[in-house]
């Protein structure tokens, strides 16, 4: 079986492919200022060299994000040197806005990086970001009837439901390096537990499959995913019972985790990308944070906009892994806030 190298901040996968996993939208449409008020972008520094990731607003100054977009290699970023911006769409006001320091960032204590288990860390800001929107957590009964949802409407030949929500400033495109200006957001389906440990399992992951949702495009035939650049963003999720209340029934299900570069593809792959499961760590995240809004006042579903033009064509569905995972920003915006891209692989 192969072994992939890894970049930093990535983990090993083995596999009868030539895969390497990804740290990770694509087939997406660009997010209104009021679609997505709860999507946070951060930039952690480390030696000279800055890593970008999404996070997601959770209320009285605390965000979730991926555990691995605060490590170069086994080192941990310091606390000074992650910055915090939100409450906007457009990447050319990180220019101009000041950051928001953190206040303290909490690691899961089991976090491991080899395979990304437990990929999730609770930031508390040092102040509020203006514009920005907590989004609810889904509980541990709601993610049981999500799965029943997955389970049942889950076609992998066909269409399927299009019931998740990202987002995120990551690449756009398979090819790569084609960072966005603008924050962009695309609906993806989810995947039944026993798929997403088919596709996992079976590819000798070695994780707890339990922790994790899997997510992919609705229709197998147009590419949709998340992909470089939106590790640590939010995956949402519609409980169609409060889809009438004034959050419209918005939950945040995951975090963007991880994926895998397949055939040259660094998105795309036509399998299931791992998110970080919320309702798996609910205790994790109520220790370490507290008062947590319990809804919010949205002025947009963004379930409800049109994504019938959103997705790429997939000509390349190959026997392999797909995911999302940590990624970077627009070219011209690293240029002026002193990030960068992932290096190449090897």
């Amino acid at each position: 079986m192969a072994t992939r190298l890894l970049l930093p901040l990535y983990f090993l996968v083995f596999s009868v492919s030539a895969l390497e996993i990804e740290p990770r939208v694509i087939g997406g449409i660009e997010s209104g200022e009021n679609d997505v008020p709860w999507q946070l972008y951060v930039s952690s520094s480390i030696n000279g060299s800055s890593f970008g990731c999404g996070a997601t607003y959770i209320g009285n100054r605390y965000a979730l994000s991926a555990a691995h977009c605060f490590f170069e290699g086994a080192q941990r970023v310091s606390l000074e040197n992650v910055k915090v911006w939100g409450g906007t769409v457009d990447s050319q006001d990180f220019i101009s806005a000041s950051a928001v320091t953190l206040e303290s960032l909490v690691i899961h204590p089991d976090f491991n990086p080899q395979n990304y288990e437990n990929d999730i860390a609770v930031l508390r800001l040092s102040r509020e970001i203006n514009n920005a929107i907590p989004i609810q957590l889904i509980s541990v009964q709601e993610q049981v009837t999500a799965n029943n949802d997955f389970a049942n409407g889950y076609n992998a030949s066909g269409f399927s439901p299009e019931n998740l929500l990202v987002s995120g400033w990551g690449d756009t495109s398979v090819s790569g390096e084609n960072f966005p200006r603008f924050l962009q957001q695309t609906l993806l389906t989810g995947v039944p537990d026993f798929i997403c440990d088919e596709e996992w399992g079976n590819r000798s992951f070695g994780t707890d499959l339990a922790k994790l949702v899997c997510a992919d495009s609705p229709n197998p035939l147009i590419g949709r995913d998340s992909c470089s650049g939106d590790s640590g963003s939010p995956l949402v999720w519609q409980n169609a019972s409060n889809a009438a209340d004034r959050d419209f029934g918005l939950r945040l299900m995951g975090i963007v985790s991880f994926g895998i570069t397949s055939n040259g593809q660094s998105c795309v792959t036509g399998l299931p990308s791992g998110y970080t499961e919320i309702a798996a760590f609910l205790p994790f995240i109520q220790v370490n944070s507290d008062s947590l809004p319990s809804a919010s006042n949205f002025s947009v579903d963004p379930f409800s906009l049109d994504y019938s033009e959103a997705g790429e064509i997939n000509v390349t569905i190959p026997d392999s892994d797909d995911g999302g995972a940590f990624s970077f920003f627009g070219l011209l915006i690293l240029f002026f806030i002193g990030l960068r891209r992932a290096r190449p692989k090897c």
